[in-house]
């Protein structure tokens, strides 16, 4: 895996937005899961909050191709992800965030660029990929309509209280 390093502080301290380009063999396991993976492009802005926090602000997206769960076939997915984190460099500064806030987990006063977008990318793929309905070859075994109650119940029991009335005599 490809590291790309950098020093958070001194990104903060000269006030500048970092504007990435990423090779897709940088993100491997994004490379993974896609069929095929497009250059990921980011922009980031680090800066210390109100509260003295190390922040990272920005977005990242890619281009990819995702197997569809339906058909099987590859389908086109563009993700875009809006980047919101905390630089944190342990579990316990991660767990004193509040829960609108990402941890970024950096060691030795550094964080691996590569890493954690690739993390934020993948957390924003669907958990069912699938194309829409009428692009899909899949058969779908599932509906978006509405449940609509049968208007006369199946009693699957209503035999055994004439049985156990019968077994009683």
């Amino acid at each position: 895996m490809s590291s790309a390093l950098i020093d958070p502080f001194k990104v903060a301290k000269s006030k500048t937005t970092l504007v990435l380009t990423i090779a897709p063999q940088d993100m491997p396991r994004l490379s993974e899961v896609a069929v095929s993976l497009q250059e990921v492009q980011a922009e980031l802005a680090f800066a210390w909050d109100d509260q003295r926090r190390l922040r990272v602000a920005g977005q990242v997206s890619t281009q990819l191709e995702i197997t569809c769960q339906r058909c099987m076939e590859p389908m086109p997915l563009d993700l875009k992800v809006a980047v919101d984190a905390a630089v944190v460099w342990n579990e316990e500064q991660a767990s004193q965030l509040s829960s609108d806030i990402d941890p970024w987990l950096g060691e030795d006063e550094r964080i691996n660029l590569h890493e954690l977008l690739e993390e934020e990318l993948l957390l924003a793929l669907p958990i069912m990929p699938a194309h829409e309905e009428s692009d899909c070859k899949g058969l779908s075994s599932f509906t978006t309509q509405p449940y609509e109650e049968p208007s006369e119940r199946p009693k699957p029991f209503a035999g055994l209280a004439s049985l156990m009335k019968n077994t009683d005599d």
